[in-house]
């Protein structure tokens, strides 16, 4: 999905974490060395109900805009830095998943029409 925005001219600055699995460091340090960036941890343990909050608020009147609302309601508890040695056997990974994409799109193409009986778009 990065590459997908980067190649689309939308370059994230931050990446925020949540859920059930933003509550295992093991996870979360695989993300961050994965995708070789920071993740941000935040402090509330539901931070999907925190967003509903903040659009709330500012449906409420109680901001003058997103930036204030976030800025005065969302706290960041932590940040997964990347580990650097970590990143050379995700990238080589990577580099494997692509090429197999690649290669079997087609084939997966083929597949879903047939289970579709013809019907799948191409």
């Amino acid at each position: 999905m990065l590459d997908n925005l980067a190649a689309h001219g939308f370059g994230l600055r931050r990446l925020v974490a949540g859920g059930g699995g933003a509550r295992s460091p093991l996870w979360m340090q695989i993300h961050a060395d994965v995708l070789g960036r920071p993740i941000d941890l935040p402090e509330t343990p539901e931070p999907m109900a925190l967003g509903a909050a903040i659009w709330a608020g500012l449906a409420a009147g109680c901001f003058r805009d997103y930036r204030e609302a976030v800025g005065r309601m969302a706290r960041v508890r932590d940040v997964v830095e990347p580990v650097a040695a970590a990143r050379p056997a995700y990238d080589f990974s990577y580099a494997g998943y692509q090429e197999a994409y690649q290669r079997l799109r087609d084939l997966e193409r083929r597949v879903a029409t047939f289970a579709d009986g013809g019907r799948a778009s191409p």
